[in-house]
């Protein structure tokens, strides 16, 4: 399926058109009650002569009830056409639902195999970030434990990035959104999974965002717009390849510490990059060695480096002008519970092996630099 992108500046005017094309009868909006209070959109979708149905019941890291309430009330008012408007935990909801609209509802969802579903789904992002619109992955949470639905069907269909819909972000969502997208490029870019394709994606990505940066902080509409193409790319570049060791890392210590997602992945990274740089002898690509070491030369070339270690130090003060909150704690008992959380299959799309005990040592290290980062600002 060729998913339809509409972007640049009023793309959202384009609504109305994709849903008349689509003949939708009861549309079904998922979105939180903020994005009412943007008035181009609050306008826009008052104009809609397609009834519509509001759902925003559920949490930012969706729980499986919440989902299943948006089940019931789908099925209750016969909707025929989804409409996300959010980040990706809203764009996740929206891939749920679709999936699960379609399964038995006397059994637990999570317990069915996914199966095609056709409904349309119109994802609108919020964020310059994840790039779930662009995915057939979705996340939510059953009793606390993460749980991943993936299917092709669950990419969808029609997509509009229109930058209005990043003016209502912070400042720091708007930083860490930034690094996810670009991780995820990075991540991406060396998997054992890349293809021509995912490269020239992730490849694209990365440089939209390294030369956007400056202005899309400064508020520029045309930096704006990059930086969600970009994180578009990122999507679909992750899409192919799936994440390796940095996000892998990353998520005990978002919960440990507090910190967005995005954040977490940008303060592993560096470590994950420099074992992959100084272990490429233990290479898990079945294209090799030589093959990996001309995958980190491509990636000293796109951050204009002579090394892997100037390009972590470039990819380290790209970090540290962003002026993100320190992590400064780091017990060996949390260590430890960062290090057991590790979740072994993003490991192995990873280029190299990496043992629980080199794992210890990175997060090790991570936490150490910060405590000297924290103490030099003091």
């Amino acid at each position: 399926m060729e998913q339809k992108v509409y972007c640049g500046e009023n793309a959202f005017s384009n609504l109305p058109h994709i849903l008349k094309e689509n003949n939708c009868k009861q549309l079904f909006l998922i979105c939180g009650n903020h994005v009412f209070q943007i008035p181009k959109i609050q306008e826009c979708i008052h104009s809609l002569t397609i009834p519509y149905v509001h759902f925003s019941d559920f949490t930012s890291n969706p729980i499986y009830e919440d989902i299943k309430k948006g089940v019931s009330v789908f099925k209750q008012t016969q909707c025929d056409f989804i409409v996300a408007i959010g980040g990706g935990s809203t764009i996740d909801v929206a891939k749920c639902i679709k999936e699960f609209v379609v399964l038995n509802e006397e059994e637990n969802y999570l317990e069915q195999p996914c199966q095609n579903s056709s409904i349309p789904i119109l994802a609108i992002p919020t964020t310059a970030g994840t790039g779930s619109e662009a995915t057939q992955f979705a996340v939510l949470y059953e009793n606390k434990e993460k749980k991943s639905l993936s299917h092709p069907c669950l990419i969808p269909e029609f997509v509009i990035l229109d930058s209005v819909f990043l003016d209502g972000l912070s400042e720091y969502h708007k930083k860490s959104a930034l690094l996810d997208a670009l991780c995820q490029c990075m991540e991406s870019y060396w998997s054992v999974h890349s293809t021509k394709e995912s490269k020239e994606l992730a490849k694209k990505g990365m440089q939209q965002i390294l030369g956007n940066v400056e202005g899309y902080f400064r508020n520029e509409p045309e930096a704006k717009n990059n930086l969600l193409i970009a994180a578009n790319l990122s999507g679909k570049a992750i899409n192919i390849t799936k994440t390796t060791a940095a996000h892998a890392m990353s998520y005990r210590l978002s919960t440990l510490y507090g910190i967005a997602h995005g954040h977490a992945v940008a303060c592993c990274l560096p470590y994950v990059w420099e074992y992959i740089a100084t272990h490429t002898a233990d290479c898990l690509d079945c294209r090799g060695e030589n093959y990996l070491l001309e995958t980190l030369n491509e990636l000293n070339e796109i951050f204009y480096a002579d090394s892997f270690k100037d390009s972590i130090k470039r990819w380290n003060q790209i970090v540290s002008s962003l002026n993100l909150p320190l992590v400064v704690r780091g017990t060996d008992k949390e260590i430890l519970d960062l290090a057991t959380s590790v979740n072994v299959e993003r490991l192995s799309n990873t280029p190299v092996t990496i043992p629980e005990k080199a794992i210890y040592s990175m997060y090790e290290q991570l936490l150490a630099d910060k405590k000297a980062k924290r103490s030099n600002r003091l």
